[in-house]
């Protein structure tokens, strides 16, 4: 006897059953907050930017396997429109 959960698996037994829910009863999820926003901002720039260059770019880089961008790590360039450029910081004047 088959569960009706793993009728889109045939062949295989189904070891954990999924419940299915009915949609008409679901609640919408919780809007974003800035706080949320703010904490998947900061995860998404540790994912995009270079550790050595410090340039953000459009896309994930491989820190794990290469631990920079690919200009840093074998002089392959990269297209100028791919990346953010880094901020450059401001000069620290004095209070008085």
């Amino acid at each position: 006897m088959r569960c009706r959960a793993c009728a889109t698996r045939p062949r295989r037994t189904c070891t954990r059953p999924a419940y299915l829910y009915r949609r008409d009863l679901a609640q919408p999820i919780r809007s974003m907050t800035l706080v949320k926003e703010a904490a998947l901002d900061r995860a998404m720039a540790a994912r995009t930017t270079c550790p050595v260059c410090r340039r953000r770019f459009h896309h994930c880089l491989p820190l794990r396997a290469i631990g920079s961008c690919l200009e840093c790590d074998d002089s392959t360039l990269t297209e100028l429109g791919s990346y953010i450029a880094p901020a450059v910081p401001a000069a620290v004047g004095l209070a008085a």
